[in-house]
């Protein structure tokens, strides 16, 4: 059976990542030795009380990534006091691209060349790309949190940007290209399927292989309610178009909640899908510590399911830490394929050792490497 190989992990300390770390690979055109691009969200340094995006070049395979050097991308003009609340990054056609939800406010997109030299937020990309008057990108749920959930694709020299709209109740595209010019899509699309079963968050989205560019996978929850059952949907979406269709389902039953996945298709056609695992006992409306399990399961070329893979097991008796937000790449160096999984580390030593007896407190976020072994 196919399968990984643990090849590096490594905890990058809560005074360099706070949150949300993302690693691109970008095949490393810089020729420094240092193949990916890093991206989290963090306080920012210049800009008391305002959280913003860092980016910095790193080694998958060093022991240690503390002191790397962060760069701050620049605030967008229109709002330069707004505080991130999402982003997401990719790299195509020699470009990093990083797409960034603010609270209240919109989203943007903005450009950046490996080196990290260009960290800018030009003029045709800021407000409002999705913009407080026309789409607010923002929700409240019962527990009164705020969100801006989106994922991002890419697309020709450009990428798509698809966004929630302020009631869960729809989404919204955009198409932005090398120049920056944005387009929007020319209708909102309803929820995918039955209104009773929405799609919730739409955390990750991946070019379908061998499809055109508006084409992608996106893995999105059935509910982020605290005490409600989600499994994760992996769908088809067609960005130019708007139409969804449904291609896998992925459920652990009753009492359990997937949410944040990603998929990667593999050399070989197998797919890995990796996703937080928590149940709904864990959580109260007031609990905002929602860290759990970080798993992948792992599909052979026809969907067969092979296998379940507990990276971060919070109700262990010998763990100290949880999981949350978990993110995937292939990273392909030096003849090897590997892949990359990044989540937001947890410490549970405060809630007495288990996820299950209280909150955590956020402790930095953890790279793993693995081998893939067809």
């Amino acid at each position: 059976m196919p399968s990984f190989t643990l090849v590096n992990q490594v905890t990058i300390p809560d005074t360099d990542a706070r949150t949300w770390l993302y690693a691109i690979p970008d095949g490393d055109p810089t020729g420094t030795g240092l193949p990916l691009v890093l991206t989290v969200e963090a306080p920012s340094l210049t800009r008391a009380g305002v959280s913003a995006v860092y980016a910095v070049r790193a080694d998958p395979f060093a022991a240690s990534l503390s002191g790397l050097g962060w760069v701050e991308l620049a605030p967008v003009g229109f709002h330069p006091r707004a505080s991130v609340r999402d982003h997401a990054h990719i790299f195509n056609r020699g470009r990093h691209w990083v797409s960034r939800s603010f609270e209240d406010k919109g989203l943007s997109v903005c450009t950046f060349q490996p080196s990290l030299v260009d960290v800018t937020a030009p003029p045709g990309s800021g407000f409002p790309l999705f913009g407080p008057t026309g789409f607010p990108g923002r929700a409240q749920l019962n527990t009164g949190w705020s969100t801006n959930d989106h994922c991002m694709s890419p697309a020709g020299d450009g990428v798509w940007v698809s966004a929630l709209d302020g009631t869960y109740s729809a989404q919204r595209f955009a198409r932005v290209d090398a120049n920056m010019r944005t387009r929007m899509s020319p209708r909102m699309v309803p929820r995918v399927g039955d209104p009773a079963d929405p799609v919730w968050n739409t955390a990750s989205a991946r070019p379908i292989r061998g499809q055109p560019g508006a084409r992608a996978h996106v893995v999105a929850p059935t509910s982020l309610h605290y005490n409600k059952t989600s499994d994760l949907r992996v769908l088809e979406a067609d960005f130019s178009t708007g139409l969804w269709t449904d291609t896998q389902r992925i459920t652990w039953g009753s009492s359990n909640q997937l949410q944040m996945g990603t998929r990667v298709a593999l050399p070989g056609g197998a797919v890995a899908i990796t996703y937080k695992r928590l149940s709904t006992s864990w959580r109260t409306a007031t609990d905002q510590d929602d860290s759990g399990d970080i798993v992948r399961s792992l599909y052979d070329a026809a969907g067969t399911w092979l296998d379940n893979e507990v990276m971060v097991d919070s109700q262990g008796s010998s763990w100290t830490t949880s999981g949350n937000r978990p993110h995937t790449q292939l990273l392909r160096y030096r003849g090897d394929t590997y892949l990359l999984t990044s989540w937001d580390q947890w410490d549970l030593s405060t809630s007495g050792g288990t996820r299950t007896t209280g909150n955590g407190s956020p402790s930095g976020c953890v790279l793993r490497v693995e081998q893939w072994v067809p």
